[in-house]
């Protein structure tokens, strides 16, 4: 109830009062003319109820004023806090929803790294093993080579020759059967800078 109702209700009490007053003052100026011996003593102490039970009147309603206004403060005060706990559990499932994103995208994210790592190991593993293959066939293919590297023999005076030959045929023949250039020249009789010069020619046409 407003306070524009509460003066309204005041001002009709006031009224109210007011009336029962002239009616008292009527009734009085009645007895006296019908009897005399009635004394301004009862008309004051009527005047004296009627105002106590105004006064009773306007406190039982006072009392129900504030006992409404109360009731509709509890009620506006239940009802803002229960939109509170619904604002605030809106806004923890949020911080939780967030919260379960970023940790998935995390988890996610050291998968990849497992990956990626996982990956650059495999391919050194790869690197390694080409390297180690590459220098295995290699070194195997050097001792071959020193394998398949025909023999000196103690004497180039014991080689035949066939007769048929040209000499730079024959140069090149002794030459790869492993024999200097200087036991060359002195089977053959001839310069051993002339063997050195057809053996460089025919390693420079191969």
């Amino acid at each position: 109830m407003g306070t524009v109702e509460i003066v309204l209700l005041v001002i009709g009490i006031i009224c109210v009062i007011v009336g029962i007053i002239l009616g008292i003052t009527d009734n009085n100026d009645h007895d006296k003319d019908m009897n005399p011996a009635v004394s301004d003593y009862d008309a004051a102490s009527q005047v004296s109820k009627v105002s106590q039970t105004i006064d009773n009147i306007i406190e039982q309603k006072m009392q129900d004023i504030e006992d409404k206004t109360e009731a509709r403060l509890d009620k506006l005060s239940n009802t803002k806090i229960l939109e509170m706990n619904e604002y605030a559990d809106g806004v923890l499932k949020e911080i939780n929803r967030n919260h379960n994103e970023v940790m998935f995208m995390y988890d996610m994210l050291n998968e990849k790294d497992k990956e990626i790592k996982t990956t650059v190991k495999d391919v050194n593993g790869t690197r390694m093993n080409r390297n180690t293959n590459a220098y295995s066939e290699k070194k195997s293919h050097n001792k071959q080579s020193v394998q398949n590297k025909p023999s000196v023999k103690n004497d180039i005076a014991e080689v035949i020759l066939d007769d048929a030959l040209s000499s730079n045929e024959k140069i090149i023949k002794l030459y790869n059967s492993g024999y200097r250039d200087v036991d060359i020249a002195k089977r053959l009789k001839m310069g051993v800078g002339e063997v050195r010069l057809i053996i460089n020619l025919s390693s420079g046409n191969n």
